[in-house]
């Protein structure tokens, strides 16, 4: 790790490389990105990914988006300094019910949403977020900070109405 680099990561929470891309991207994996069974929403930046990318809905990118990828590098979250920042922590499973949500959320388990769900700030979860069938859903992500930040996946399917800013 070079010098800037570890100011970066002390900074964002990470333990390697790729932390200054990883934090320009609305989306950014090494694995694929699969967008499908949504009719409308939008992602607002660009998408990087060390694999394909497949739109085949009604989901708006407004960024680039940058396929296959060789040199993609997901950082490791240092996951004690997301949970030392976190405004809310819960333990196990969460849903979040319709509403609107502020700060940083720190969930030791997997991550679903009902319908109607602002969250305004980071999902930290050590499990997967999975939305399915469900409609306006905003992630409004407080920089510097991600909208969501998943050790498991992070999955997204027959939405409508789904923002992502981040």
């Amino acid at each position: 790790i070079f010098c800037d680099q570890v100011e970066i990561a002390r900074q964002v929470g990470l333990s390697k490389g790729g932390g200054s891309v990883a934090f320009t991207r609305a989306f950014y994996t090494e694995g694929d990105i699969t967008m499908s069974g949504s009719s409308t929403g939008l992602i607002d930046g660009d998408i990087e990914a060390g694999g394909s990318i497949v739109n085949s809905t009604g989901i708006t990118v407004t960024g680039d988006a940058d396929a296959n990828n060789a040199e993609a590098n997901i950082p490791d979250p240092i996951w004690s300094y997301w949970q030392a920042r976190a405004t809310t922590t819960i333990s196990g499973d969460y849903n979040f019910s319709s509403g609107t949500y502020s700060g940083i959320y720190y969930i030791t388990g997997n991550v679903t949403f009902s319908k109607n769900v602002t969250v305004n700030g980071t999902i930290v979860t050590r499990g997967y977020v999975r939305v399915v069938g469900k409609e306006n859903i905003h992630l409004n992500a407080t920089a510097p900070n991600p909208a969501i930040l998943a050790e498991g996946y992070v999955y997204f399917s027959g939405c409508s109405g789904l923002v992502i800013d981040g």
